[in-house]
């Protein structure tokens, strides 16, 4: 009698036990990465057990979203690590956590270093300086100059870069988000300006790193041009 007894006992700890694990809030936070530039993006929550709960996910660009995070077009800003929290039924608090990873867009040209061509001359512009750094706004910036012209790159960008990275271009460089750089180009006394919606490269590795424009749309006026260039930094 006694044995049956400490078996029925038995029995009831283990279901409450397992009353209780089962309790536990348990869920991942998982993505699709990684994933090319532009392409789709999806950074969302599976729950094993608790389908209503409300999850908060945080973008490495300090932006939060209730459940899931998509997008049909990813950019550079998406790459980083992104953290998901909730409550459990006690009132505590748990987290997960996942990495995205960002592939730049291919660079489709490769062209001689410091050197612009384009067909609106049939003379090649040398830059004998590049510098990249920190401008007073707060954001980086690129400098390239010539004899008779300069190239300005404005990034939004708040921080030097230390790892590859697509932008896309700008026609103002007023308000550029992290994902985007306006780019300026004189030549001799003309001012040329970079059409919006396109891709500057930048390529990092232990040894340099380059910015590239391959047949880059630039305007001033009613002139339009095309512009290739590798910088090196």
């Amino acid at each position: 009698m006694k044995n049956l007894i400490r078996f029925i006992l038995l029995v009831i700890i283990i279901s409450a036990c397992t009353k209780d694990n089962d309790s536990r809030v348990r869920f991942k936070l998982r993505s699709n990465s990684p994933v090319q530039f532009g392409s789709s993006l999806r950074v969302f929550v599976t729950s094993e057990n608790d389908d209503d709960r409300q999850y908060v996910i945080s973008h490495p660009a300090n932006r939060e979203y209730d459940g899931s995070y998509e997008t049909d077009s990813s950019r550079g800003s998406d790459n980083g690590w992104y953290f998901t929290s909730t409550y459990d039924g006690d009132g505590n608090l748990i987290t997960d956590s996942t990495h995205v990873t960002i592939v730049p867009a291919a660079v489709p040209c490769k062209h001689p270093v410091d050197t612009l061509t384009s067909a609106f001359s049939n003379d090649d512009l040398y830059f004998y300086s590049v510098n990249g750094g920190m401008k007073g706004t707060g954001s980086y910036k690129i400098d390239a100059y010539g004899q008779h012209s300069e190239l300005t790159m404005d990034f939004g960008q708040k921080s030097v870069p230390t790892e590859s990275r697509t932008y896309i271009s700008k026609e103002s460089s007023v308000n550029n988000t992290v994902d985007e750089v306006s780019i300026l180009l004189r030549w001799n006394v003309i001012s040329f300006t970079g059409v919006p919606n396109q891709l500057a490269h930048l390529e990092m590795d232990s040894t340099r790193s380059t910015l590239t424009l391959c047949d880059f749309e630039m305007t001033s006026g009613t002139t339009k041009i095309l512009v290739n260039t590798t910088l090196e930094l």
